[in-house]
């Protein structure tokens, strides 16, 4: 039986993308109440930021396929190759840049702290979900690279053994509604 802990980490696995539109939706309700306005400049270049991150989240994606977007984690082969032969977690990197660019968007100074710690609570119990999962499915090979790969920081020495390969189709069906979700965020934070 599974442990309390796991149960809630699998509950906060299955449900990080409500936790994390939260916090925004958190900004920009903070943002309306406040007033605060933001230069156009600083908003086109958050929304670069984000829009840049999307890509790479994109790209990490289309490694990884449509199971990313599942409410357990699941994985027949242990991909390191692309994005993940320099990160472990290269789509959650991408989201927590794209949480950060969001902060920009506001112009509230506290926004990367309730977003980081919204963050941090998600990622706290999903990575180490995730981690569990990877290490008893594929056992010496994870650890291997686990070892070499760092968690969230990208390393400029990529893993060598790398496998798995990109398929784009993939990538855009995993993120469908990524990508508008951010525009529209990205909206609102700017009529807010």
């Amino acid at each position: 039986m599974a442990s309390w802990k796991f149960r809630f980490r699998r509950f906060v696995y299955s449900t990080r993308g409500l936790w994390l539109l939260l916090a925004q939706f958190a900004l920009l309700y903070l943002k309306h109440e406040t007033g605060i306005k933001v230069s156009l400049p600083l908003y086109i270049a958050a929304l670069f930021i984000a829009l840049a991150a999307q890509t790479y989240r994109t790209w990490a994606a289309g490694f990884v396929g449509t199971t990313a977007r599942g409410r357990v984690a699941l994985g027949e082969v242990l991909i390191t190759a692309g994005p993940y032969a320099y990160v472990r977690n290269p789509m959650y990197m991408g989201i927590m840049l794209i949480m950060m660019a969001f902060c920009l968007m506001s112009g509230l100074w506290f926004s990367p702290l309730i977003t980081l710690g919204v963050y941090a609570f998600v990622y706290a119990k999903v990575i180490p979900y995730e981690e569990q999962y990877l290490s008893q499915k594929f056992r010496t090979e994870y650890e291997s690279y686990r070892s070499r790969v760092p968690r969230l920081w990208p390393t400029l020495r990529p893993y060598s053994s790398r496998q798995g390969h990109f398929d784009l189709r993939e990538g855009l069906s995993n993120e469908v509604f990524a990508v508008p979700g951010l525009l529209i965020v990205a909206g609102l934070f700017y009529f807010a």
